[in-house]
């Protein structure tokens, strides 16, 4: 999508590893036309599934997911990171956060997902997939099946789409980074 690869280029912050940071676009500051654009995007891509339930992690993919639950119709389910109270009737998962550099825990409510669920999985970012994996496992723990899953940006150098793909999911990425050069220049891979 050019107006997302475009804004990456614009407003991404690059760390001294040439880690892509996009925070400034999905949770620092939110530009509702674009991610309307975007979710548009989602919409037409997974038109012909019969998604029941969108699921997304706090806090970047909740603007995405929301925006895409409008236009199809479909509730939002938002896994939790870390509970802030004692939590029994629910989906647990422990999970790697780059962010934080350590793992967390998260969940899903049980009374959020049944078995009849058709579910696409919407994130602000895909690198080593690890928040995937684990929202995968705690989807299917319920006995809903994961359908696609639709990511702003995906870090094509890392294992994360492969992953999702190899699963046979259906994977939507908006914005595809091959590479950052050593000007800062990010390269984008369609």
């Amino acid at each position: 999508m050019l107006e997302l690869e475009k804004r990456i280029q614009e407003d991404a912050i690059i760390n001294d590893d040439n880690e892509v940071n996009v925070d400034s676009i999905f949770s620092q500051y939110v530009d509702v036309n674009l991610l309307n654009q975007m979710a548009s995007e989602w919409a037409k891509r997974f038109e012909n599934l019969h998604i029941t339930k969108l699921v997304t992690i706090e806090s970047s993919g909740i603007a995405l997911a929301t925006l895409l639950a409008n236009k199809i119709n479909v509730p939002v389910v938002i896994v939790k990171k870390t509970p802030e109270f004692e939590v029994d009737d629910a989906y647990f998962t422990r999970i790697y956060s780059h962010q934080y550099h350590q793992s967390i825990t998260a969940y899903i409510l049980k009374k959020n997902l049944c078995r009849d669920d058709k579910v696409v999985i919407i994130d602000d970012f895909l690198s080593n997939g690890w928040a995937a994996e684990g929202m995968i496992g705690m989807i299917e723990e319920s006995g809903a099946k994961v359908e696609g899953m639709g990511v702003a940006v995906e870090k094509a150098a890392k294992a994360g789409g492969a992953k999702i793909r190899g699963r046979g999911i259906q994977l939507e990425s908006l914005a595809i980074i091959e590479g950052v050069d050593d000007s800062g220049k990010i390269t984008f891979k369609h």
